[in-house]
């Protein structure tokens, strides 16, 4: 929120009877006011709040961290999100997305072989089926995880 903005809307609620209180100056937002080294007048969107100032690091927050105008983007701690169609809770490793919050139809974990089957994930059992179940890129006998198919 900007300094003035915000004076301005204080300013009527802070007066005294008949005294008038003054508007606020040149020199009040060229004020560092939480000491971040950014004044208003310098581009800093919220004077109130040291973490907040041009330059700043950007998080997930919900929150313009570095004043760009924009929330939360290329935030330091964005979450990639694979994209699991079939809802195992194992995406596709090439199919991503970077975002804050995990969107519908993502995991956050990847390794998922066949997306269009729940039962095939990297936590699922290898079971005698002629398919790789486990996603190890094993089959049937040949994967150590299953005792003998017959």
């Amino acid at each position: 929120m900007r300094f003035s903005y915000l004076i301005s809307i204080l300013l009527p609620l802070l007066s005294c009877g008949d005294k008038a209180i003054e508007a606020p100056t040149v020199e009040d937002m060229d004020h560092d006011w939480d000491r971040d080294g950014y004044a208003e007048m310098d581009g800093d969107c919220n004077d109130l709040d040291p973490s907040i100032f041009p330059g700043a690091v950007e998080i997930c927050d919900g929150i313009d961290n570095d004043c760009n105008g924009s929330v939360d983007n290329n935030a330091e701690d964005v979450g990639i999100w694979y994209q699991d169609n079939d809802e195992d809770g194992y995406g596709v490793e090439g199919l991503f997305v970077e975002n804050c919050e995990r969107p519908d139809g993502y995991s956050s974990l990847s390794g998922d072989c066949n997306d269009e089957d729940a039962a095939i994930h990297p936590a699922a059992a290898e079971i005698c089926d002629g398919l790789d179940n486990d996603c190890d890129l094993l089959v049937d006998a040949d994967d150590d995880s299953i005792e003998s198919c017959e």
